[in-house]
């Protein structure tokens, strides 16, 4: 099903990118009740997205239900001026975004709308793609356990090899 891999003291789960794809495509066809489900409706904006940094080919997958993509990059500019101590900005703490943002030469791509009912759900889909493209480009946040960890892994173990 998958291999759960021990790397100073560090667990990795190896998994399938076709079983991944079959994982997004479970997740889009489970049809919730709404009755349990905690509905917000900003969350209908959700979106999920792929800053990528031009000179080293760092990439950060994130989600936003802010209205444009422009508007969520410039609070990861801001926070990343309040890191470094640039222009008076609030002190922030180390963000995985900043890795993409350090050399000023990036971009930010749409990589899917996900109208959603909740946070859970956006960190969940943001989870997922973080897994899919974990596989094929150097994520500065591939090992984020607060999105990581709302993958469900008995839904990822009934995935067949």
């Amino acid at each position: 099903m998958f291999r759960l891999i021990r790397i100073n003291l560090l667990f990795i789960i190896y998994i399938k990118m076709t079983d991944i794809d079959k994982l997004c495509a479970q997740q889009s066809e489970i049809d919730f009740d709404k009755s349990f489900v905690d509905v917000d409706e900003r969350y209908k904006n959700g979106k999920i997205y792929m800053m990528k940094c031009n000179q080293t080919g760092i990439c950060y997958i994130g989600s936003t239900i802010e209205k444009s993509l422009k508007r969520r990059l410039g609070k990861h500019v801001t926070d990343f001026k309040g890191y470094m101590g640039i222009n008076d900005v609030k002190k922030r703490n180390y963000r995985a975004s900043f890795e993409v943002i350090y050399n000023n030469d990036y971009d930010i791509i749409l990589l899917e709308k996900y109208p959603c009912n909740n946070k859970s759900e956006l960190f969940h889909r943001e989870a997922l793609w973080i897994f899919k493209l974990g596989v094929t480009h150097q994520l500065s946040n591939l090992n984020m356990p607060s999105r990581l960890s709302v993958i469900d892994l008995q839904t990822i173990m009934t995935l067949k090899y």
